[in-house]
């Protein structure tokens, strides 16, 4: 675990791609409680089953960016494409060493 900060120090944090889920509409009824506005910037297909969505943080796609990893099936399934208006679950993250 990272040392203990000060209430607004800032931190960077790492998410891995695999720890992002996406949804269509905003989760209900869910034990994951991070969770944000973001858009499709771009994807990247890995493989034949997979793709590397690259996402902005926001209603507009202008903040952060993350990535999420989806299989094909996914991708199908929610019909992502560049510009899709998403929610992203996180499902874990670590701070960052300085």
């Amino acid at each position: 675990p990272a040392p203990p900060a000060a209430t607004g120090d800032v931190r960077r944090i790492r998410i891995g791609a695999g720890e992002i889920s996406l949804t269509l509409a905003p989760p209900q009824q869910t034990s994951i409680l991070n969770v944000a506005p973001a858009r499709v910037l771009s994807m990247a297909e890995v493989g034949h089953h997979e793709f590397i969505v690259f996402l902005g943080l926001g209603g507009n796609g202008d903040g952060a960016h993350v990535l999420s990893r989806v299989t094909r099936r996914s991708a199908e399934r929610l019909a992502l494409k560049d510009g899709l208006s998403v929610f992203i679950q996180i499902k874990a993250v670590s701070l960052a060493a300085k």
